[in-house]
């Protein structure tokens, strides 16, 4: 699918709607990310004939979205089928510390196997530990996908002391003699930026891991040599 682009203003807000005609943008349809950017213009994509105008603005609302806030897709607990929680505490943000884990168990590295793999860390949670929710607030799987679990609001479980004041990220698998894939160190680097800009992890936030803050081998040998190269890494 191929589209042109052209500069339009931003009469409208967001949520007044905006209405394409089969040529395709109008002089009413408003741009999605008109209200993320501090000028009253933005290149909008013209409506390709062969799709629904409906899906269109949809599309490019998402791809504006991610442009705009440099956040990737994060699969929400409801999309990939988790349970609800039984009790929550909600969490200040933004907060200090985020916090790398690995799960020391089966890799994945497609979308339907990372699914099952972040089912069974909840079952094994909520089940064997008795917690209310799985621990982590995301979970990241070797295709880069991005699983929410206790997300951004909410208070974790994974790190001791540091639970009400930390963002607590799992690479799916195990990594004491290798590294999670590229896809899933990238995905976990832009989650992190993503929060920075969303207001839910300070700027000046301090990354840690697991072992930095409890008695553990987590998040493995070689993988925490890694994270120890990441930005604004403290032991």
């Amino acid at each position: 699918m191929s589209s042109s682009y052209e500069r339009r203003t931003c009469p409208h807000s967001e949520e007044n709607g905006g209405v394409a005609n089969s040529r395709g943008i109008s002089h009413e349809v408003t741009s999605p990310c008109c209200n993320a950017m501090s000028s009253n213009s933005a290149m909008v994509p013209l409506w390709p004939e062969n799709m629904l105008g409906a899906d269109w603005l949809a599309l490019w609302s998402e791809m504006c979205q991610s442009s705009s806030t440099g956040c990737p897709t994060i699969l929400t607990k409801s999309q990939w089928g988790g349970r609800a929680a039984t009790c929550r505490t909600a969490m200040a943000t933004p907060v200090t510390y985020v916090i790398i884990h690995h799960t020391a168990g089966a890799s994945c590295s497609s979308q339907s196997t990372c699914i099952t793999q972040t089912k069974n860390v909840q079952s094994y949670h909520m089940d064997s530990n008795a917690w209310c929710d799985i621990g982590y607030s995301f979970l990241v799987g070797g295709d880069g996908s991005i699983f929410e679990g206790r997300g951004w609001t909410s208070v974790g479980a994974h790190a001791p002391n540091y639970n009400s004041n930390s963002i607590g990220i799992n690479l799916i698998g195990t990594f004491t003699s290798s590294n999670p894939t590229t896809a899933a160190q990238n995905a976990a680097k832009n989650l992190i930026a993503c929060g920075v800009t969303r207001g839910y992890i300070k700027s000046a936030y301090i990354l840690k891991g697991h072992r930095n803050v409890t008695a553990t081998e987590c998040p493995g040998n070689t993988f925490y040599n890694t994270v120890k190269t990441w930005p604004r890494f403290q032991a």
